[in-house]
Order: structure tokens, then C-alpha cells, then sequence
């Protein structure tokens, strides 16, 4: 009788497992955070400080230099201010430019009152000579990009 030939490697990854020296994995304790934030030992009412300066709130800690660091960043967000206007102007020209590749649906309508006069050739004795017009319209546009010009 032949023996298989996976079973001489079967008997040799059993013995392997069999001299593993790692330590038994215990699972480390962690604790648990509180259900609610009210649990927590931290948490605590709100409190106004109507004392607390408003605006020039730097001003409290009597130092020129973060006075002139703070002139300093006044005058660099005029800079920032232009820079985030310019940003955006572009981001609306992009919006603009990719419009172009989008349907284009227009609808108008309009309503007039017009009298015929009785000497019109057109005048047929027995109707009214005032009437109503309404006109509604819906332009819906679609243009293929077949040579990338839109684009």
C-alpha cells in the first residue's frame, strides 16, 4: 500500500505547530468610555463670561509684539480676502465654461389682447373683433461635441 505523498507534509506542518514558544495571547483590559458625555467627570455646565473682551481680545495681554503680529495679519488678509475673490471669479468661469456641454432648456411665454379692426380684409362679420393670444414656447438644445470645440 503507497502512502500519498501530502501526507509526509501534513505530519511535518503538525510537528511545526507543536513548537511554537510564542507566550498565549491574553486580551488586554481597555476601558470602556461612559454611555453619555454627561458621565464623563469632565463635563460641566456652560457658564457666560460676559467679562471676557470682545474684538481686540489680544490688547488684555499687554505685549507690542503680538500687537504688531496681529497688525501683521490684519494687512497679509487683505491679501488673503483678494486671493479667495480671484479664486472664486475663476471658479465661476469654470462653472461657466463647462455650461456649454450641458442641455440648454429655454421656455417663454406670453399673453396679448388684440382688436381687429372692422375694415381688415381678414374681418369675417359675426365675430368678435377683440381676442385673446397665448403663446407658450419650450427650446429644449443639446450640442454633440463631435470635433471637441466645446471642450
Amino acid at each position: 500500500m503507497r502512502t500519498p505523498a501530502a501526507l509526509p507534509a501534513l505530519a511535518v506542518v503538525l510537528a511545526l505547530e507543536a513548537c511554537s514558544l510564542s507566550p498565549r495571547y491574553q486580551r488586554p483590559s481597555v476601558p470602556t468610555p461612559p454611555p453619555s458625555y454627561k458621565e464623563a467627570g469632565e463635563w460641566k455646565v456652560a457658564a457666560p463670561a460676559d467679562s471676557t473682551p470682545r474684538g481686540r481680545w489680544w490688547t488684555m495681554f499687554n505685549d507690542q509684539a503680538l500687537d504688531d503680529l496681529e497688525t501683521q495679519v490684519s494687512e497679509a488678509n487683505q491679501s488673503l480676502r483678494a486671493a479667495l475673490a480671484r479664486l472664486e471669479q475663476a471658479r465661476a468661469e469654470t462653472r461657466s465654461a463647462r455650461a456649454a456641454s450641458f442641455p440648454t432648456l429655454t421656455a417663454e411665454a406670453s399673453a396679448t389682447r388684440q382688436r381687429t379692426s372692422l375694415n381688415a380684409p381678414t374681418y369675417a362679420p359675426g365675430r368678435p373683433t377683440t381676442g385673446n393670444v397665448f403663446i407658450a414656447e419650450g427650446v429644449l438644445g443639446y450640442e454633440l461635441d463631435l470635433f471637441g470645440r466645446v471642450r
